[in-house]
């Protein structure tokens, strides 16, 4: 494998993260730059009940269409080009009616289904959970045609549509919350109407796959194919959002919306660790199915890369915290500021965990894969029930750590067995607690300083330390001697 292969691989996987990011960030940006203005006309329990009504969308997507929408980024490649309609029509109707039997369930039992979440907060199902089912219905449609697109490779399609969707939301939110002051409503309507726009816009730009057809045969292995999703989805869903249906039996609304806003602020890491996994996860399978040797080797540069960049953020977010908030937010929501390196730091094992994972997918081992986030989320639930009364809404916060790093250890070990990669272990540790006692130096040596002080010497703490990450991992382009030893399969 020549030089100039690889560093055209690692630039096309670059531009894909870019693109892949970008879309991912223009929602959390415009929601980013609404918040100063939301938090001075919602209160903190109004944030409760957006997180409460939004983790309930979050259980009903996993069952809306049974999953079936992700058939197509995989079944796509098995169809000739001609037969491409009729699979995707296929898929799309039978999404579409299994969604609405769904969503019949929701609407008949959902005063049920809602006392079942939340016991404690004696909200009904309307009009706050029947307008996110809707919005979780029209999630089924955009989610076949996005993922269409995706496969088609219409990525600037994808990134104007984000774009118009994102400007919609938020030009209806200060309409129906600031304006009218609608509340949570408003909030949920807004929500509603950018996801009826989104699923108008992606159908009409994949209106050419789509044919009057329906073929029970495609039926069949498609939903085969799906159904052991449904675990993985809620195995996941334990250990990223089960904290908000505990915090809303031991904790108030007021709890809830702190913790939500601080999940909402740490947004931007999550967002570059889910676009570099969507643009990498190509590039590896490729390269793997080339010469797993030339993959260890080239993969323990692009990790420790990875790390050194991913540390240095971080780092930026977790030492400047409390002055964001301050520009951000009011008075009564600086309590954020403690639970936000905590689950900043989640990320950076979210990440890792996304390139140990990778050769299970390769290898085509995936059933580990609902083992993985079932064994941490059922830790992450049984931690928040011992910590949470006890501790309060911090314990979310450090049970989610525990739980991304749990499931990193985990999907490490399993794929060791049968594909081991160079982690370059030794650098990446090091950097790893260098960036602690980096955050931990320059927060409590210095409580004592006065705010330009310590503003100082964090900026200057980052940045000593980043140029020190980005030289040893060879970012700043000093070529580092990070000789590899191939694993044979």
């Amino acid at each position: 494998m020549t030089s100039s292969r690889s560093s055209k691989r690692r630039f096309k996987t670059l531009l894909d993260t870019l693109a892949y990011g970008i879309q991912g960030a223009l929602p959390q940006l415009l929601a980013l730059l609404l918040l100063p203005v939301l938090t001075r006309v919602l209160t903190k329990e109004d944030y409760g009940i957006v997180n409460l009504v939004t983790t309930f969308s979050a259980i009903a997507s996993g069952f809306i269409a049974l999953q079936l929408p992700a058939v197509v980024g995989r079944f796509f490649f098995d169809y000739e080009e001609d037969r491409v309609a009729r699979f995707f029509s296929t898929v799309l109707f039978a999404s579409c009616l299994i969604g609405v039997s769904i969503f019949s369930l929701l609407w008949i039992f959902g005063d049920f289904f809602v006392a079942l979440c939340y016991p404690k907060s004696k909200l009904s199902f309307f009009p706050y959970f029947f307008i996110a089912s809707v919005t979780t219905y029209l999630g089924v449609v955009t989610r076949c045609c996005s993922t269409l697109l995706q496969v088609q490779r219409k990525a600037t399609s994808l990134l104007v549509s984000s774009a118009v969707v994102a400007i919609v939301q938020a030009g209806v939110t200060l309409i129906l919350v600031v304006w009218l002051r609608w509340g949570p409503l408003g909030v949920f309507l807004a929500t509603a109407s950018s996801a009826f726009v989104n699923a108008l816009i992606l159908l009409i730009l994949v209106r050419d796959s789509i044919r009057p057809q329906f073929d029970v045969s495609i039926v069949r292995p498609c939903m085969a194919y799906c159904l052991p999703l449904i675990p993985h989805f809620f195995g996941a869903f334990l250990y990223t959002s089960s904290d908000i249906l505990i915090l809303e039996r031991y904790t108030d609304l007021a709890a809830v919306g702190i913790y939500g806003i601080a999940v909402r602020l740490t947004g931007p890491l999550r967002i570059c660790v889910d676009a570099f996994n969507r643009a990498n996860s190509p590039q590896f399978m490729k390269l793997s199915l080339e010469s797993k040797a030339d993959t260890v080797r080239e993969y323990r540069q692009i990790i420790t890369k990875w790390t050194a960049a991913m540390l240095s953020a971080w780092v930026l977010l977790s030492l400047f915290a409390t002055e964001v908030l301050t520009i951000l937010v009011p008075p009564e929501f600086y309590a954020v500021s403690p639970f936000i390196p905590i689950l900043a730091a989640a990320y950076v094992f979210r990440g890792w965990y996304c390139f140990a994972v990778q050769p299970l997918f390769f290898e085509k081992q995936t059933r580990w894969i609902p083992i993985i986030t079932l064994s941490s989320g059922i830790v992450n639930v049984a931690l928040n029930f011992a910590l949470i009364p006890i501790v309060g809404a911090i314990a979310a916060a450090w049970t989610t750590l525990i739980a991304f790093a749990l499931s990193f250890v985990i999907a490490l070990v399993l794929s060791n067995r049968s594909y081991r990669l160079d982690w370059n272990a030794g650098i990446n540790a090091a950097m790893a607690c260098t960036a602690v006692l980096t955050v931990l130096l320059s927060e409590l040596v210095f409580i004592d300083l006065n705010a330009l002080a310590r503003i100082s010497i964090k900026l200057a703490a980052l940045v000593m330390m980043s140029a020190c990450f980005f030289h040893v991992s060879g970012i700043l382009g000093v070529h580092q001697r990070l000789s590899g030893r191939p694993v044979e399969s």
